[in-house]
């Protein structure tokens, strides 16, 4: 999986250098599309293994450990309600939580046609430093009592990021604009 990631990565890469030289055409959109909704698939799976993760761990004894500080308690709390904001599987919850990330760009293209290669790029290399600032974040926390505080610190911080980064978002110039 993580060879696959990489490669989407440079293929990203190599059609946003090829839109930048001014080569925008069918193929490169499609290559475009692709890499976002693939980038789109990734973040729903981590969400759906963060959302398991928290509900399982969210129960254990470990979470009203005294060692945890004051705001972990609070994160913890936010994060239990979230997890379990709506009685359905954790699939659908994750795909509910990623749905803004593909919508957003979506809407974005339909408003200007002429940047939708460059709209598909941008939005799917943000998708991709989510993903790999979400998986920093949970390899190198090691502390077991408050990684899950610090955990849903950095998601709920780059999930607003990277919604404000779509949202904002600013493509990159390109010859055919």
């Amino acid at each position: 999986m993580f060879l696959v990631i990489i490669i989407v990565s440079i293929v990203t890469l190599l059609v946003l250098i090829q839109n930048n030289k001014g080569k925008d055409n069918a193929f490169y959109r499609s290559v475009a599309g692709i890499c976002l909704v693939f980038s789109w698939a990734v973040i729903v799976m981590w969400f759906a293994v963060l959302t398991e993760t928290w509900q399982i761990a969210l129960n254990t004894p470990v979470v009203n450990n005294v060692s945890i500080p004051v705001w972990g308690r609070i994160v913890q709390n936010l994060l239990r309600s979230v997890v379990y904001i709506f009685p359905v599987s954790r699939l659908i919850l994750a795909i509910l939580y990623a749905l803004p990330i593909l919508l957003i760009p979506m809407v974005l293209f339909v408003m200007r046609r002429s940047q939708v290669t460059s709209i598909l790029l941008y939005s799917t290399l943000m998708n991709l430093l989510f993903f790999g600032v979400q998986l920093l974040a949970d390899n190198w926390i090691h502390t077991s009592f408050i990684k899950i505080p610090i955990q849903g610190v950095v998601l709920l911080t780059t999930y607003a990021f990277l919604l404000y980064a779509l949202i904002r978002q600013r493509p990159f110039n390109s010859r055919f604009q």
